[in-house]
């Protein structure tokens, strides 16, 4: 019971940070669409500057630990093919539908929910950042590859390979990745840092986490979920992100690759996070499934919100 107490005690302050955003939106006091400028606060500034002082002061050596990045890569791969390969035998879906949930089930939101997952959990949020460079060299490439293939898009379909170099190279010039890797090169080259800099960075930093768990509280405050009249692969892509996934990474790290801790643990919570509102952006962007695409973003986020207890009990 003492565990059960400390593991609430622990994720109460992300659930009270969640509620007050979105009672907030639901009073009208801060309007929903407010979400979106805190989320790019969030996003271009306040986690890059989390991320560089936490990544250039570490050992780089215990961060990529490959043997549990390879067995998320593996678990991952192995359910994007498994959710691939029932959505075309069970559904009508065509290519650019399926691809659209292989990323919905298969992808974690890293950066909105994660990080003030990682920080309140286990008080360092960098071990999210080489699952975050996998899914955006790794997944997302597969992702888009199929969309592109597809015929999504009938303007860029012409001219694949530069889409998706071009997609590619969006990705990793987002705030995010670039202050990581400017910090493992600041780290590698031993090149110092002014103090100065580096303090003001953690100062900024600390404000990642509540200011992307309150914007995430006014965008659900301001989502119309659809309960009623959601469909079957909906709702399976929704289990599956949620429960299957999560259950998958832990097995493959515990009983396969044998993972040590924290890893163990580390893997297994990011697994149990959202669908990444990418998702949504991609599903816009090749005008797949735009209404599955936002209601799964919203339906993940409130599922693994409601679970991370169990799955933090899991792993301790």
């Amino acid at each position: 019971m003492s565990e059960i107490a400390a593991t609430l005690t622990q994720l109460l302050p992300i659930a009270a940070l969640v509620a007050a955003g979105w009672w907030f939106a639901r009073r009208k006091i801060i309007a929903a669409d407010v979400s979106k400028p805190l989320c790019d606060l969030a996003f271009l500034l306040l986690i890059p500057a989390y991320l560089f002082p936490k990544l250039y002061a570490s050992d780089l050596g215990q961060l990529f630990d490959f043997t549990a990045i390879g067995a998320y890569a593996a678990a991952a791969i192995t359910a994007m093919v498994i959710v691939g390969v029932l959505c075309l035998r069970r559904t009508e879906l065509g290519a650019a539908g399926t691809a659209l949930r292989m990323m919905a089930a298969c992808q974690v939101n890293t950066a909105y929910f994660a990080i003030p997952v990682f920080v309140q959990l286990f008080d360092d949020a960098t071990p999210i950042f080489p699952i975050l460079i996998l899914q955006v060299c790794g997944l997302t490439i597969i992702v888009l590859t199929v969309l592109e293939f597809a015929g999504a898009d009938h303007v860029t379909a012409r001219h694949p390979a530069v889409t998706i170099t071009r997609s590619v190279g969006a990705a990793l010039a987002t705030p995010v990745v670039v202050a990581c890797g400017a910090a493992i090169t600041f780290n590698v080259a031993s090149w110092p840092v002014p103090h100065p800099v580096v303090s003001g960075l953690s100062f900024a930093g600390d404000a990642a986490s509540p200011v992307a768990l309150i914007a995430l509280g006014l965008h659900l405050g301001g989502s119309t979920l659809r309960l009623r009249g959601a469909t079957p692969d909906e709702n399976a892509i929704i289990a599956f992100k949620c429960v299957i996934l999560p259950l998958m990474v832990y097995a493959v790290a515990e009983y396969i690759v044998r993972v040590d801790d924290p890893w163990l643990a580390y893997l297994t919570v990011l697994a149990a996070m959202p669908t990444p509102q990418n998702v949504f952006v991609l599903a816009g962007r090749y005008d797949v499934d735009l209404d599955f695409a936002g209601s799964v973003v919203v339906k993940t986020t409130l599922v693994s919100l409601a679970l991370l207890p169990a799955v933090t009990l899991l792993v301790r």
